[in-house]
């Protein structure tokens, strides 16, 4: 909330990157499976929204419609550490 209120900097691509992973694999944990994948795409997903940059639509329902943790934690990974698409997330939030 901070930092779309101008009143912190958003934190950097491998913070982010950071952050993602970890709350990815904890709601994995938490709701194991099948209810964990589920509950994680939604999360996936307003980050993708939030911080995706111009990512295909293909590239979109690739990583929504994954069964592999690891796939969808390096995919985001790549999409996060791009700090041109953080950046220009944030400039359009503005």
């Amino acid at each position: 909330a901070g930092v779309l209120a101008g009143m912190r900097a958003p934190p950097a691509p491998a913070e982010m990157a950071a952050i993602f992973e970890r709350h990815y694999r904890m709601t994995l944990d938490f709701y194991g499976g099948v209810p964990g994948l589920r509950h994680a795409r939604k999360h996936v997903g307003w980050t993708l929204d939030r911080f995706g940059g111009d990512i295909s639509p293909e590239r979109r329902k690739t990583i929504m419609t994954s069964h592999d943790p690891e796939a969808v934690i390096a995919t985001m990974h790549d999409i996060l550490l791009n700090p041109a698409a953080i950046a220009s997330s944030l400039n359009e939030a503005a």
